[in-house]
Order: structure tokens, then sequence, then C-alpha cells
């Protein structure tokens, strides 16, 4: 893996903020041993910790959990920041021994991938549920407001049936049964015998 070489020149040649760069050298600090080695996962940082690294916050008054969470806003915005923008790899994990780190090996970044796949996929199912839940009964009135016989169970002709001779045809002196032209009728879907257009003859 060659996070530390992409984040060494991160560090060296992009225009970081000053909270960026706290917080990226806090995590190096952190995710590597003195002899060079990755520690990943257990080098862990939490948001709490991270926190005291960011200086761009609001002071909120005197309320210090205020101004805390706060920090911990400000924070989340710097390591989405570093992640998207300049393309840092860092690990998120929530809960007790997660937080924020540097990947120690494949399988960790294969682990945080997975996770917020899940999550993702998890929010989509979520908000597909919710829109189909709140338009479902919509659609069905809409249905049977256009299409009342259908709703009904009736088993009265339609109007395009009704217009049809013995044979199938239509009667002479409809306009169905004039040639030429696009021939629309008040069905509610077209495809139907002349549901949509007769070709010209």
């Amino acid at each position: 893996m060659d996070a530390r070489r992409r984040i060494d020149a991160v560090m060296k040649y992009k225009e970081l903020e000053d909270d960026e760069r706290a917080v990226l050298r806090r995590l190096l600090q952190a995710g590597y041993a003195q002899n060079g080695t990755s520690l990943g996962r257990v080098a862990a940082l939490t948001a709490d910790e991270l926190a005291n690294e960011v200086t761009g916050v609001d002071y909120c008054g005197a309320d210090p959990d205020k101004y805390h969470e706060s920090a911990k806003r400000r924070l989340r915005s710097v390591i989405n920041h570093l992640i998207i923008r300049h393309g840092i790899p860092i690990m998120c994990e929530a809960g007790k021994g997660g937080g924020y780190y540097l990947p120690g090996d494949e399988s960790e970044v294969e682990q945080n991938h997975a996770r917020f796949h899940r999550r993702a996929m998890t929010g989509l199912m979520k908000a597909s549920r919710a829109r189909k839940s709140a338009y479902g009964d919509g659609l069905r009135r809409s249905r049977r407001t256009r299409n009342p016989a259908a709703s009904r169970g009736s088993d009265q002709p339609s109007n395009l049936a009704s217009r049809l001779g013995p044979g199938g045809d239509p009667p002479a002196g409809s306009p169905e049964g004039q040639p030429g032209g696009l021939r629309h009728t008040d069905r509610p879907y077209p495809g139907a015998i002349w549901g949509y257009f007769c070709p010209e003859t």
C-alpha cells in the first residue's frame, strides 16, 4: 500500500487548511510506529480526541458542551474534505473501539468500504420504501378516478369496444372507419387495436 507516500505528498505539496493539516498530522502520529509500520485500526482516534485539533469553530458562548459539539461537526467536515478533495484514505468506524484511522492493510480498506456500502444501501432502501408508501395510495386513487369502470370491476364494454361492429371492425360511418392519419381514442393506455394510431391504407 502506498497510502503513506500519498499522505506525505499531500502534506508537502497540497494547499491544506490549518485544521486539515492539524488533523492529518495527528492521524499520522497515531497511525505509524517509529519504524514506519502502519498500525491501522488499533491506532484509531475518537472524534472527541481529534476534535481538539480543530480551531475553526464558533465559540458558542461560555457553554463547553456546545463548543465541543461544534468542534466535532467541524471535524467531520475536515475529514470529508481530506477524503474527497485530497484523496486521503481515512477509515471511519462508529461504535466502541472505532474512530478515525489510516489503514494498516488492504483488509481494513475493504472492511471500511463494506461498512459504507451497507449504510448507503440501507439508506437508499429506506428512502425508496418511504417514497413508494407516500405515493402508492395517491397513484391507486388516480387510476380509479381515470378508469372508474375498471375499479368497480364492471363488465360493461369500453368506449372503444362499444364502437366496434359485429366482426370487430369499426362501423362504416365512425371516425375510426375512415382511412388514413392518426387516430386517438379515450382509452387510458395506447396500443390496443386503434388505441393510438391507425396507419394509412
